[in-house]
C-alpha cells in the first residue's frame, strides 16, 4: 500500500474519531437513579422486646417500649448542624430556645435519612395574626421554590386560628409548609393565648406540633430529587400518593410526642390524649366500631379514598388510630424503620413492598397484627365521643 494511502486512511481514522467524541460531548448526560438515604439495615431485626410476633400479648408493654426506642435513637445521635431559623412574634409567650432544643432533638433521631438542610418557623399567637400575616411573604422569598408556593401557603396561614369577624381570637395549630418548598423546611406555629408554650408549662399538648410539623417535613424530604408524576405539584402530593391514609398524620403524632416527651410520664398521659381524642363534631367517618374486622379494614383502607389533607373523612383518624398504630411499628422496630418505610416508598416502592422490604413481613399479616393490637388498645383505652 501506498504511503499515500496509509496517510489517508489515517486521517480518516483521526477525523471520524473527532466525530465521535464531539457527538459523546454534545449527548445529555444520563441522569442517575434515585437512590433514598437508609441508614439502617433493612428489613429490621425482630429481635427486641416486642416483635410483631408477640406484639398483640404485649400490648399493654408497646407505649414504653416506644418511648425507650425513641428516646435511645435520639441519644445515640448527635445533631447535623443545619440553620434553624425560628421566628416570634411580639406578642407570643414562648421562647427560642424552647422550640430549638426540640427540633435538634428530633434532627438527631433521623440523622442519616434526607433532612430538611435549612429549617425555618413562623411562631404566632392571635395577637400577632397581622404580624405572621406581614411576615410570611419576607420569610418566604429566600427559601428554595418560596415564590412560586407562597400563595399555597399564604392560604395555610389562617387554618392555623380561629376567626371572629375576620380576626383572630385564638391560634393553636401548626402546618408544615416546607412540602411547598423544593427543600427546605418550614412550619406554621400557632400558640394559644395561654402559657402552654412558656418554660413554666412546656409538657403540655399544644406544644408537641413543634416536633409534629417537623416530622412532616422531614417526610417531605425523602422526596427531594424525585420526579413529580403528572397530577403532582408538591413534596406533598409525593408523600400522600398510595399511603394509608391513617400513616401520614399518625407518624407525625407518634414522633411528636414521643421526640417531645423526655420522661415516661409525660408520655404515657399525652399518647392517652392523643390515640383516645375523638373526631370533631360532624366529622364523618368509616370507622364507627373498633373490633379487629374493622380496624383492620381501615388500616387496609384503598389511599385514594381517605387522603384528605383538609382533615376530613377518614384522615383524621390518623391523629389518633394512626398514632396508636405507628406506636406499635416503633415499639417493634425502632422509629428510624417507620421512616423507611417512606423513604422506600420515594425509591419506588409501593407500600405493601415497602412494608415487606421494611419489617420483612406481608402488609396483610402485618396489617391483622396491627388490627388485633388496637382492638385491644381501644378496649382497655376507649375513644372519647364526638
Amino acid at each position: 500500500m501506498r504511503k499515500s494511502t496509509v496517510a489517508f486512511l489515517a486521517a480518516l481514522l483521526v477525523i471520524s474519531a473527532s466525530v465521535q467524541d464531539g457527538n459523546a460531548a454534545t449527548k445529555k448526560p444520563i441522569p442517575k437513579k434515585f437512590t433514598a438515604k437508609i441508614p439502617i439495615t433493612l428489613p429490621v431485626a425482630q429481635s427486641g422486646p416486642i416483635t410483631f410476633a408477640n406484639v398483640v400479648e404485649n400490648f399493654q408493654d408497646i407505649p414504653e417500649q416506644a418511648w425507650q426506642n425513641v428516646q435511645a435513637a435520639v441519644n445515640s445521635n448527635t445533631a447535623p448542624n443545619v440553620p434553624i431559623n425560628i421566628v416570634i412574634g411580639p406578642n407570643t409567650k414562648t421562647t427560642n430556645a424552647q422550640i430549638v432544643s426540640l427540633i435538634k432533638r428530633e434532627y438527631a433521631l433521623f440523622y442519616g435519612f434526607a433532612e430538611p438542610p435549612t429549617y425555618t418557623g413562623l411562631v404566632f399567637s392571635a395577637t400577632d395574626y397581622a404580624w405572621a400575616l406581614a411576615k410570611l411573604p419576607k420569610m418566604f422569598s429566600g427559601l428554595a421554590g418560596g415564590k412560586e408556593m407562597l400563595p399555597a401557603a399564604m392560604q395555610a396561614l389562617p387554618d392555623s386560628c380561629a376567626f371572629t369577624e375576620k380576626v383572630a381570637t385564638e391560634c393553636y395549630g401548626g402546618s408544615s409548609i416546607g412540602e411547598y418548598l423544593k427543600k427546605d423546611g418550614f412550619s406554621l406555629y400557632g400558640v394559644d393565648n395561654s402559657d402552654s408554650w412558656t418554660e413554666a408549662n412546656q409538657n403540655q399538648g399544644p406544644m408537641i406540633q413543634v416536633t409534629h410539623m417537623l416530622s412532616a417535613n422531614i417526610q417531605a424530604s425523602q422526596f427531594v430529587g424525585v420526579r413529580l408524576k403528572p397530577g403532582q405539584r408538591t413534596l406533598g402530593d409525593q408523600v400522600r400518593e398510595g399511603m394509608p391514609c391513617w400513616f401520614i398524620p399518625g407518624q407525625g403524632k407518634a414522633l411528636g410526642v414521643t421526640v417531645f416527651s423526655t420522661d415516661l410520664p409525660t408520655y404515657l398521659n399525652l399518647r392517652l390524649q392523643s390515640i383516645a381524642r375523638a373526631v370533631n363534631p360532624g366529622t364523618k367517618v368509616s370507622l364507627t366500631s373498633f373490633n379487629v374486622a374493622t380496624l383492620t379494614k381501615y388500616l387496609k383502607k384503598d389511599p385514594s379514598t381517605c387522603n384528605d389533607t383538609s382533615l376530613l373523612q377518614d384522615y383524621q383518624l390518623g391523629f389518633s388510630v394512626g398514632h396508636a398504630a405507628v406506636e406499635a411499628l416503633i415499639a417493634i422496630g425502632g422509629p428510624q424503620a417507620t421512616m423507611a418505610l417512606v423513604a422506600r416508598k420515594a425509591d419506588g416502592d409501593s407500600w405493601q413492598q415497602a412494608f415487606q422490604n421494611v419489617y420483612g413481613i406481608s402488609w396483610n399479616t402485618g396489617a391483622l397484627i396491627l388490627g388485633r393490637v388496637l382492638a385491644a388498645e381501644y378496649g382497655l383505652s376507649p375513644m372519647e365521643k364526638s
